[in-house]
C-alpha cells in the first residue's frame, strides 16, 4: 500500500504525530515510489517557498469589487424603432393636413367657415374616391404579399438576433 498525497503534504510540512512520522519514514525506506512522491513533494514546496508575495492595500479588494461590478451591469441599447413609427404616423398625418390646407379655396374675410368646411369635404371625399381605384383587389393583394414579406424578414432577424443573444449569455456564463 502506498502514502497518499495528504500523508506526505502533511509529512512535509511536519503536521504528523510522533506515532505517524515513524510509520511514515519506514514505508519510505521501503517503498521507492513513494520516495520519489515525497522528493516531488518536497520540490513544490522548495519552489513555493520562493515566490515572491506581495502586500495589497485594503482597498483593493473593494477596488477589484467595484470594477467587477461596474462591468457586469449592461446597460440596455435603447431601441428607437418606435420611436420611429410614432414619428412616421406623426409626420404622416401632418404632411396629409398640410396637403389639405395647402389645397383648400381662401375663406372670405368676414368670417364664413361654412363654405371652408363645405369645401373641405368635398375635397375629402374627392382625394377618397380618387384613392378607391388604389385599392383595388389586385392591390390589396400585392400589399399584403409585401406586408407578410415584410413580417418574415423581420422575424427570421429577431429570431436571429434572439439566437445570438443567448449565445452571448452563454458565453459569459
Amino acid at each position: 500500500m502506498h502514502l497518499s498525497d495528504e500523508i506526505l503534504n502533511k509529512y512535509v510540512d511536519n503536521e504528523l504525530s510522533a506515532e505517524e512520522l515513524s510509520e511514515v519514514s519506514e514505508h519510505i525506506n521501503v517503498c521507492t515510489e513513494c520516495l520519489s512522491k515525497l522528493k516531488a513533494q518536497r520540490v513544490v514546496e522548495h519552489q513555493l517557498k520562493r515566490i515572491e508575495t506581495f502586500t495589497l492595500s485594503d482597498s483593493f479588494t473593494n477596488l477589484v469589487m467595484t470594477k467587477i461590478n461596474v462591468s457586469a451591469i449592461h446597460k440596455p441599447k435603447k431601441s428607437y424603432f418606435m420611436r420611429f413609427i410614432f414619428s412616421f404616423f406623426a409626420l404622416s398625418c401632418l404632411a396629409i393636413l398640410i396637403f389639405i390646407f395647402a389645397n383648400m379655396p381662401e375663406v372670405n374675410n368676414n368670417g364664413d367657415y361654412s363654405k371652408w368646411f363645405d369645401n373641405a369635404g368635398e375635397f375629402i371625399s374627392g382625394v377618397f374616391s380618387a384613392n378607391q381605384k388604389l385599392f383595388s383587389q389586385k392591390t390589396i393583394s400585392l400589399i399584403g404579399s409585401m406586408l407578410t414579406i415584410i413580417l418574415l424578414a423581420t422575424g427570421y432577424f429577431i429570431y436571429d438576433f434572439h439566437k445570438r443573444f443567448k449565445d452571448h449569455i452563454n458565453k459569459l456564463g
